[in-house]
């Protein structure tokens, strides 16, 4: 597993300095997902059906039951706030970001790393200036204003866990085992989280192959694949894709 901290140090100063283009690409996902909704209560169902369909399994009778339960409560609840949903999701310490996680994980269907899916993007959607993406009407404050208590946690998928060499590692494992890692070396500091999440952005570009079969270098087929990707830039990030399997690798 990659432990040495002199290398993390190097690939955490990456993903700050090109923190932009993982989030410009998010941007764009998130037009295509959430553009089109009328109201918050349509945006908060795309983004809970988006980010549950990431599986590359999930599980369909128990999604169901989360999807009958969420359909119901909100016939009579018209609450946006995110405190309101954690509530749902039967969690409320007073820490609603790691509550969200907490109840996610809490209802069959919902994996940890789809659970850390689903709060990183309500955090980065909420920081961003375009408010018609906005979900929770408590949202943009919070997430602009992370409680140093709060707990946010990595998404870690067979992307995330080649780079730190344990794709041979159950999910559960190399979710738990990446998370105390980089929250060891992050000090508690929830805001480099949200950095650390580009591991995904630059990792899914730059491998080749699938589960623990993968090599590093340069994917222009996974480029090309995307829509989201600015398709002008591919020379740039293809040199800077370079630069980061150089970091990793080295």
């Amino acid at each position: 597993m990659l432990t040495d901290h002199k290398k993390l140090q190097k690939i955490f100063a990456f993903l700050e300095e090109h923190h932009h283009w993982s989030i410009n690409f998010q941007m764009e996902e998130w037009m295509n997902m959430l553009g089109g909704c009328s109201n918050a209560g349509d945006r908060l169902n795309a983004l809970l059906y988006g980010i549950a369909n990431t599986q590359s399994q999930p599980n369909l009778d128990y999604l169901a039951e989360f999807w009958q339960k969420l359909h119901d409560h909100y016939r009579h609840s018209n609450d946006t706030r995110l405190s309101a949903f954690c509530r749902f999701l039967g969690k409320d310490t007073g820490k609603p970001l790691t509550d969200l996680y907490t109840g996610l994980v809490a209802h069959k269907g919902w994996g940890h790393k789809t659970a850390a899916l689903f709060v990183k993007n309500v955090i980065n959607i909420h920081r961003s200036d375009t408010r018609r993406l906005h979900i929770f009407r408590d949202g943009r404050r919070l997430a602009r204003n992370i409680g140093k208590d709060e707990r946010i946690y990595l998404p870690v998928d067979a992307v995330i866990a080649f780079i730190f060499g344990l794709q041979g590692e159950s999910v559960d494992v190399r979710f738990r085992r990446i998370n105390e890692h980089i929250q060891e070396f992050a000090k508690g500091q929830p805001e480099q989280m949200l950095v650390w999440d580009d591991l995904w952005f630059w990792g899914f570009i730059t491998q080749r192959g699938k589960g623990a079969d993968r090599s590093m270098e340069w994917n222009a087929p996974k480029f090309w694949a995307m829509r989201s990707h600015s398709k002008s830039d591919v020379l740039e990030l293809q040199t800077l894709a370079a630069k980061f399997i150089k970091i990793v690798q080295t």
